[in-house]
């Protein structure tokens, strides 16, 4: 219970960086994705929940990570990890960093 209670805290914290930077291409770690995958599954709860916190629909993107690194780019995880450092002033807890899969995504601690 307690992982899942900061997994969700960790997830409602990604959902806010997105609605306050709309114009940022932001990526979650992959146990945020997958939370927000479970989510939107759960579809009238996602999409109420969507309005009440934001007052529409919460769309989630993917982006191609590869093509990011071609161009030069900042890998998306990192750029996320320095807004999260710098609107919540503090670095993301353990929760961010679990993995779900072999993915490293964020570059996390193994």
């Amino acid at each position: 219970p307690h992982q899942a209670d900061a997994l969700i805290v960790e997830y409602r914290r990604f959902i806010e960086l997105v609605i306050c930077y709309p114009s940022v291409q932001l990526s979650p770690s992959v146990m945020v994705d997958e939370a927000w995958h479970a989510h939107i599954l759960q579809t009238k709860n996602y999409e109420d929940f969507c309005y009440a916190v934001y007052g529409g629909y919460i769309h989630h993107h993917t982006h191609d990570e590869d093509e990011a690194e071609k161009t030069g780019d900042a890998p998306l995880c990192t750029a996320t990890m320095k807004l999260y450092e710098q609107h919540f002033g503090i670095a993301p807890n353990g929760e961010w960093w679990r993995k779900a899969s072999t993915c490293d995504c964020c570059g996390g601690p193994e």
